[in-house]
């Protein structure tokens, strides 16, 4: 039905062949091949990396403030943004799809940007003497334009993105709007939730306390090297140019291409016999490649479907094979380069072309 997702097919679908099976004891329902799969690790992958996002962030926040109590509130300005965000998506018709987890997972740091520069600026003023409610009124009125400023134009860069028109709009509609959303929610975050936890929960710092908070040697040395630069302005345009010249090098030895390669644990190819072959050319043919497929230790199953194109289209000389690989965590080999070692085994079978099917 329209709406549905790959992975509430799936659902039903397995629910329907447990049914078919018990009813059916002498009939063995067995999966050989689905994307849903990659639809899982795709939504797994951007959950980890949601998660390591907010990790580093909250132990930088840890390491340069050196108070739990602020790495806390920082650390609460995550979830309190990316869950109202979940209910926005909803109320939108939004679902989690390769679009909208690749802008929750770009929207991760920008997250707890705003409480970050908050927090900050907070423990700054306590450090000065002032009691946590009174740094926190202050130095929340002290940096709130600069936050505002920085959050809307994040959101000036993104939502238009959604309002593209074509297919391309079609497609960026989700990723735009879900940033923006994200992003604004995190303002309020900052602005409204951060200064009122600081006022709480910090504690104040007496006169031991503020030589026990003296800046530590990384900031220390980030003083330093910024008194330097503001100092020797030439030598600091100089490597600024420098800098960019040679990431203008490095970036010449990144891989190219509109869409990276990726490891699905499934390889699609077909099998074209020369014109005049027959069905049973074709499945003596196929049955050598199962055989040699199937005996390398990163195969876990192999599927032929004879007599017909990628397409579904009948046609006796050709054949669709599939191939289900373990989980690239489990095997030294890609995916690509297992293309490329299967390719080269096939050349000991006579009169067959074979292309892989993406």
């Amino acid at each position: 039905a329209k709406g549905a997702s790959d992975v509430s097919v799936k659902r039903v679908v397995d629910a329907k062949v447990a049914e078919m099976m018990a009813a059916h004891p002498e009939v063995q329902l067995r999966l050989v091949d689905g994307t849903v799969a990659y639809t899982f690790g795709n939504y797994e992958a951007a959950m980890e990396t949601l998660i390591e996002g907010a990790v580093l962030a909250v132990i930088v926040v840890l390491l340069f403030l050196r108070d739990w109590r602020a790495t806390l509130i920082t650390a609460c300005a995550l979830p309190l943004s990316v869950i109202p965000t979940f209910f926005i998506m909803q109320w939108m018709g939004f679902s989690l799809n390769l679009v909208s987890l690749l802008a929750l997972t770009l929207a991760t740091g920008i997250l707890v940007d705003d409480a970050i520069v908050e927090i900050e600026n907070i423990v700054r003023h306590m450090r000065m003497g002032k009691s946590a409610y009174r740094a926190a009124m202050e130095a929340a009125d002290e940096i709130g334009l600069a936050v505002i400023a920085i959050t809307l134009t994040i959101i000036m860069v993104f939502a238009p993105v959604s309002f593209m028109g074509g297919i391309a709009g079609q497609y960026f509609k989700q990723f735009g709007l879900t940033v923006a959303f994200a992003v604004f929610i995190s303002l309020l975050v900052a602005r409204l939730i951060t200064p009122m936890m600081a006022a709480y929960l910090l504690r104040g710092h007496n006169a031991e306390q503020l030589v026990e908070h003296s800046d530590g040697w990384m900031m220390r040395a980030y003083s330093w090297f910024l008194r330097k630069t503001i100092k020797y302005w030439y030598v600091t345009l100089a490597s600024g140019f420098a800098i960019f010249w040679v990431s203008l090098q490095a970036a010449s030895l990144l891989p190219t291409g509109f869409i990276p390669q990726e490891d699905a644990s499934r390889i699609s190819l077909s099998a074209e016999l020369p014109p005049g072959s027959t069905l049973e050319d074709s499945a003596s043919t196929t049955d050598k490649m199962a055989k040699i497929i199937g005996a390398l230790p990163e195969v876990k199953s192999v599927f032929v479907l004879g007599g017909a194109k990628p397409t579904g289209a009948a046609e006796p000389r050709n054949s669709v094979v599939s191939v289900e690989l373990v989980n690239k965590t489990e095997r030294d080999l890609s995916q690509v380069e297992l293309e490329g070692k299967i390719a080269g085994l096939f050349s000991s079978i006579p009169d067959v072309r074979i292309f892989y099917v993406k």
